[in-house]
């Protein structure tokens, strides 16, 4: 299997082409994308680009890639996206409940006003662009970063390559942004939620012996990840920068190519990220994604030894025994799970340790696709999920006659 596979198995190509909109470009970048700036999604584009989350494109040609975060002023790609049965990312699908007027967009991509106020999006934010300060942030973390790679003579997943902005479309009387991020190559924008969200919806289904074969190769892959996310944290600890903490998420994330079949995980969104003198701040800002890499390996070690001990289950609710330690709430005692307490105590030392004195290796590809190939080798008993959405959607319908959206319950649920 190839790994750009895994990206075309969860991406869907947008139609896109190039707007007139007054801009200006700053920052480095080929020639051959300076001139189709600025690219906008649009139903009657006349290229196609790989979306890149909910609102960026991906685009190439001779070997070099760019992602263009900002790209989707009029929810095409959002729309698009969301529609399809290969997207992953939730928070498109709630995002596509928000996507301004096309129509009203489109005459204000056009508008000749010296100022046009462009619309809203949830938390005060405007919709698609980014604001001057957003770019400042990004630029100043991935500038960061790409020292700490360079020294030590690896690609960095991600370059700020430079930034477009619109002086006539504003947002609160200042002028909007997209950024222009350079990769490795197109593959290196997989998301860390992409990759682990297709392995969870086959190793539900596994049986005790599948787990069991999976998972020293899932904790080997997850403890590279965690220390390189440990390097990372400390090279912006060390900056001052603090990552905001509505942002860890698995979508921020890629796994990306940092040498010839090397790989590692790296954060992608730095739009967020500002410099703080707060110590506990730094320190809780370092640790925050760590603990959503440790739960793969808890997962895979907890079923395992739960099928060891053959505990019995609810099989009209849980698909097997990792779907049953993915979801479990109860608090995991090492009297009873020595083994997958230790995974986790492993993890997070090795984490501390890293994170402490960094001297990050990079993990191999071919690990990373052995994990993956064995995961979704996996069969899914289709029968059974087919009545697991049924359950879903009449559960979603009873609390939307209360008023109550399957986002607001989960947000409920999360709250701390």
């Amino acid at each position: 299997m190839a790994y750009k596979s895994i990206l075309e198995s969860v991406r869907v190509e947008v139609p896109v082409k190039t707007y007139a909109t007054p801009h200006a470009t700053t920052g480095e970048m080929p020639p051959w994308l300076s001139e189709r700036l600025p690219l906008f999604a649009s139903e009657d584009g006349d290229m196609n680009c790989y979306n890149s989350g909910g609102r960026g494109i991906l685009t190439e040609e001779n070997g070099e890639v760019y992602r263009i975060k900002g790209a989707d002023p009029k929810g095409v790609i959002t729309r698009t996206v969301s529609a399809s049965e290969k997207n992953i990312i939730r928070d498109v699908d709630h995002s596509a409940e928000s996507v301004p007027d096309a129509q009203a967009v489109e005459r204000l991509l056009h508008s000749k006003l010296l100022c046009v106020p462009f619309p809203g999006y949830r938390d005060g934010r405007p919709w698609n662009f980014l604001t001057r300060e957003n770019i400042r942030n990004s630029r100043r973390a991935f500038e960061i970063l790409g020292e700490a790679y360079s020294k030590l003579g690896l690609a960095s997943p991600c370059r700020f390559a430079g930034a477009i902005e619109y002086p006539f479309l504003t947002w609160q009387n200042e002028p909007l942004y997209s950024e222009v991020l350079q990769l490795p190559d197109i593959e290196s924008d997989l998301r860390q939620d992409e990759f682990e969200v297709l392995m969870r919806r086959h190793l539900q289904h596994a049986s005790p012996e599948e787990l069991r074969e999976i998972k020293e190769c899932i904790c080997r892959l997850y403890e590279s990840l965690l220390q390189w996310h440990a390097f990372e944290c400390r090279a912006l600890a060390d900056s001052r920068l603090v990552m905001h903490p509505d942002s860890f998420l698995g979508q921020n994330h890629v796994i990306a190519h940092v040498g010839s079949g090397k790989i590692a995980i790296s954060r992608v969104d730095h739009t967020s990220t500002v410099e703080s003198e707060d110590e506990r701040k730094i320190h809780e800002s370092a640790r925050s994604f760590a603990s959503a890499l440790y739960n793969m390996p808890l997962w895979v070690a907890y079923a395992v030894e739960m099928a060891e001990r053959r505990l019995d289950y609810d099989r009209k609710r849980f698909s097997g025994y990792f779907d049953v330690a993915f979801k479990s709430s109860d608090p995991i005692k090492k009297s009873e799970y020595p083994e997958a307490v230790g995974v986790l105590e492993r993890c997070c030392k090795l984490f501390e340790a890293a994170l402490a004195d960094p001297h990050p290796e990079p993990a191999d590809e071919s690990l990373l696709l052995s994990v993956f190939e064995r995961a979704t080798a996996v069969k899914i008993d289709e029968e059974f999920e087919r009545r697991r959405k049924l359950v879903y959607e009449e559960a979603k319908r009873k609390l939307a006659s209360m008023g109550i959206s399957d986002r607001d319950l989960i947000r409920a649920l999360t709250r701390k």
